[in-house]
Order: structure tokens, then C-alpha cells, then sequence
């Protein structure tokens, strides 16, 4: 692995705070879909689930499933735009981890902007604008919106978790 991959998962191992269990690959997500991330076990079409992107009804629950990843796939908007992308939890104990990726079920550790900490409301922040601020996404190119809850079933070491065989939440998306 060549120093400048090394040197961010270098900071994020020594700045105290516990890298997700879901970070298991090499890699930064925006290459190449990595093996090793987390087992794809539900993946949706953003479009077909909520209209187009980044449209979102807080009325839908989005189950996610244990031990596994719901990705939801969208089209980054052609034009100048940001906004910010979360959940909040729906008859669910956990917390959980977020990430914007070109892949299914990637929590890449690089760019930071691209993965929410570990929370019960997690959120992560976008923009098409070069000068904007959150994970850079580029015009007209396909992501997806990745949510997982881990393999914990109890809180422990700042990893995602769920008490349950499946967790609920509703996305929240707001643009600014």
C-alpha cells in the first residue's frame, strides 16, 4: 500500500477514535469496487424508492438488514447543488454508519467527507460544487447511499449496532 493511501487510515488509526468495523478493506472507495466491505444484502434504486434524487419522503422506513447493508442507488444532480443526507432511527435501538460511495455496502475511511461517524442519527454531507463543502460528488455520476448497522446487537467500541434481526429508520434529505 503506497504511503499517501496509508497516511489517512494512519491519522484516523491514532487520533483515539475507534475505526468502524465496516472499514475492512484497502482502499478509498472511489476506485474500483473493493472485496472485503460489507455483505450487500439489500440494494434499491433511489428513484424507484423515493422519486429523483435528492427528493426523500420521511414517510418511507427503510429496513435494514443485520449483519449487512442497504444501498440505495442515485444519480448525482447535474447541476450545482448540496445538501445533507441522514436518518433517524424508527422503532429501532442501535447506531448506525452512513457513507456515499461509487460501490454498495463501501464505508471507505477516505475521503472523511464521505462516511457519517457512528450515531444514532448519522448524517453526511454532499455537493456537486467543486468549491463546495462535504463529499465532493461528481455531476451525472451514479452513487449509492449506503446504510449499516454492523454485526453488533449491543454498543461497544464505537461500532454500528442494533439490538434486533433488522433495523428501521427514515431518511432525512435536505438541500441547502
Amino acid at each position: 500500500m503506497s504511503l499517501k493511501k496509508m497516511l489517512p487510515l494512519l491519522l484516523l488509526l491514532t487520533s483515539g477514535a475507534a475505526p468502524a468495523q465496516v472499514l475492512t478493506f484497502d482502499g478509498d472507495g472511489f476506485e474500483a469496487c473493493p472485496r472485503g466491505a460489507m455483505v450487500v444484502q439489500s440494494i434499491s434504486s433511489w428513484v424507484g424508492v423515493f422519486g429523483p434524487f435528492p427528493q426523500a419522503s420521511s414517510n418511507s422506513r427503510l429496513t435494514v438488514p443485520a449483519s449487512g447493508s442497504l444501498g440505495l442507488q442515485f444519480t448525482a444532480p447535474n447541476a450545482v447543488a448540496s445538501g445533507q443526507l441522514g436518518t433517524q432511527l424508527d422503532g429501532t435501538t442501535g447506531e448506525a454508519l452512513l457513507s456515499l460511495s461509487p460501490c454498495a455496502a463501501v464505508y471507505p475511511a477516505n475521503p472523511v467527507t464521505c462516511v457519517s461517524a457512528v450515531s444514532a442519527t448519522p448524517s453526511v454531507q454532499w455537493t456537486t460544487d467543486p468549491a463546495g463543502g462535504g463529499c465532493q460528488l461528481q455531476p451525472g455520476v451514479s452513487y449509492y447511499f449506503n446504510i449499516t448497522f454492523g454485526t453488533q446487537t449491543a454498543p461497544g467500541g464505537g461500532q454500528p449496532w442494533c439490538s434486533s434481526g433488522s433495523c428501521g429508520v427514515r431518511l432525512v434529505s435536505t438541500t441547502r
